[in-house]
């Protein structure tokens, strides 16, 4: 999954909609999955916040090399 989209929404506005999931290309399951692997939890219904900021930092390093901008902008 390519997480550094909602990365940057949930950075940008403090969390992410399940319509904003779904305009990304996510669909129930995949929602699911990022709740289980402890990327997303769930704050209201429908609203979703990081659920653990060690994640996004993981995140980072594993495309540091692919992606350095979005590395470099996480770790400011």
């Amino acid at each position: 999954m390519e997480l550094d989209k909602i990365f940057k929404i949930i950075i940008r506005n403090d969390c992410i909609t399940t319509y904003e999931l779904t305009k990304l290309g996510y669909i129930d399951e995949d929602i699911v999955e990022l709740i289980d692997d402890g990327y997303l939890r769930r704050r209201e219904r429908g609203v979703y916040v990081l659920a653990d900021p060690e994640k996004l930092l993981e995140y980072a390093r594993l495309i540091k090399d692919r992606k350095p901008d979005f590395y470099n902008e996480l770790i400011k």
